[in-house]
């Protein structure tokens, strides 16, 4: 694999470097930060202290999980950039058995779609649907940057850009003895545990949706989702109004309950009277 500093590279393959360097895909040796890269050639790029600034801008403007990485880097003195770099490869990263509680989800294509945004970059399709004929896991390809997943709760805001991601859905969770960073609303790592997964046209992928998320599920769905996929109008419809027929059988219980505390508070004050000898009036 030939040999490239840092100043040598192009927009893009620098691009490809921080994203590397934010995910901890590199290597420290002999006062160098040493990423692979390959956008059309493989190359070794050799990052020093003299490129301290080139890795002190806004980058997470662009990729947030670059933030934690970004705010250790504005605060390193000189002549510790390299060191910082070295302690962020060790220690920058959580255990997957230290997060294995929390749900998260991703979009994906069936199909590797004509256009993959950012592919420019080094961005990938991975064809998941393999992956999942084969185990109830998912893993990053060779020489990736990672899988990016985003929390439970973004889901509807995540759906938005389906087109770019694909119209299928996994709620996934993190493998026990496996590395993440962690970002305020994703996380980064090389593989995640399936949970579910399907179509979002399929009315059982949002059975299963709620069954995980709960009722958030149908509470926050927005009109569009409806109105775009079939499957979630059917789920939607199908729970709404059996959710209305219970809503219509409380107020009956509440009211039947009511009677009975009514008659029990009456009995007792009449006892209280005959003990006590208390008055009517």
């Amino acid at each position: 694999m030939s040999k490239y500093y840092f100043e040598e590279l192009t927009t893009n393959e620098k691009y490809i470097t921080r994203l590397k360097i934010a995910t901890r895909k590199y290597r420290v040796f002999d006062g160098y930060a040493i990423v692979s890269i390959n956008l059309g050639k493989a190359k070794d790029v050799y990052i020093s202290e003299k490129n301290k600034l080139d890795f002190c801008g806004e980058f997470s403007v662009w990729e947030p999980i670059y933030k934690k990485l970004e705010n250790q880097l504005q605060e390193a003195k000189n002549g510790y950039f390299i060191e910082v770099l070295k302690q962020y490869k060790g220690n920058g990263g959580q255990l997957g058995a230290q997060i294995k509680n929390k749900l998260f989800i991703k979009y994906y294509h069936l199909e590797k779609p004509a256009n993959i945004e950012r592919d420019d970059v080094g961005r990938k399709w991975i064809d998941y649907n393999a992956q999942l004929s084969k185990a109830e896991c998912i893993y990053d390809t060779e020489n990736g940057c990672g899988i990016w997943v985003t929390n439970l709760n973004f889901i509807y805001e995540a759906m938005v850009a389906v087109d770019r991601y694909g119209k299928n859905i996994m709620i996934l969770s993190p493998i026990n003895d496996l590395e993440y960073i962690i970002a305020d609303n994703e996380i980064v790592g090389d593989g995640f545990e399936v949970k579910m997964y399907g179509s979002l046209s399929d009315e059982d992928t949002w059975d299963n949706l709620w069954k995980m998320a709960g009722n958030k599920i149908i509470e926050d769905m927005p009109s569009e989702v409806k109105d775009r996929f079939d499957g979630a109008k059917k789920f939607y419809d199908k729970h709404v109004v059996n959710k209305e027929i219970i809503q219509m059988d409380v107020p009956e219980k509440n009211y039947a309950e009511s009677q009975i505390m009514d008659i029990i508070k009456s009995i007792i004050n009449k006892t209280k009277k005959i003990i006590f000898g208390m008055s009517d009036k």
